[in-house]
């Protein structure tokens, strides 16, 4: 890696890109056909964040080399190596290959097939709106953080988002309000 392109990349706002890229990856993932199964779980178990984080270790290995010239946004040639690597476990024959019989015999008696496909349906659905309401909040960062600790980090106990945001219980009931208005304006947007 040239010192340049080092230079450039230490310059780069690695949180911004790094949930950017998040939110990208379960994206592309969703909906895609899983060893056999429509909408299942990804090949090897990778979740959004294994093929981010694939990607900038690729990225800093040298094994994927971004060239600021040809490409001066960093956020859509990662975007464009995460499509390569998600098309390449697709296309795996590991993921050609049926769910294997175990399978069936790892689900809880009371779930069938339907059950469990609905149920998926369910959790895509709520992590489409959750992702869509973060990015609604573009415009706030103060308070995508709070949502962000929320969907990214899984803290929702009041006290530990107040430590992970760093501010204060009040500061933190004034955004919580705020966040609550801004929940109702994006309901009614997704209408």
């Amino acid at each position: 890696m040239s010192e340049e392109v080092a230079q450039e990349l230490l310059g780069q706002p690695w949180d911004d890109i790094g949930k950017r890229l998040l939110l990208y990856a379960a994206r592309k993932m969703r909906g895609k056909t899983w060893m056999g199964v429509g909408g299942g779980d990804p090949t090897g178990a990778y979740e959004a964040q294994d093929y981010v984080s694939t990607v900038i270790a690729k990225l800093f290995t040298g094994e994927r080399h971004w060239d600021p010239r040809k490409d001066p946004s960093l956020f859509h040639w990662l975007t464009a190596q995460i499509d390569s690597e998600i098309n390449n476990a697709l296309t795996s024959l590991r993921n050609k290959r049926a769910a294997p019989a175990s399978w069936a015999a790892e689900q809880p008696d009371n779930q069938t097939p339907e059950s469990l496909y609905f149920e998926k349906e369910q959790q895509k659905e709520t992590e489409e709106v959750l992702l869509g309401f973060y990015e609604f909040l573009e415009d706030e960062p103060e308070l995508q953080e709070i949502v962000g600790a929320c969907i990214f980090e899984g803290i929702t106990e009041r006290a530990e988002v107040i430590e992970r945001c760093g501010i204060k219980a009040s500061e933190y009931d004034s955004r919580r309000k705020r966040l609550m208005r801004r929940a109702g304006a994006y309901k009614t947007a997704r209408r």
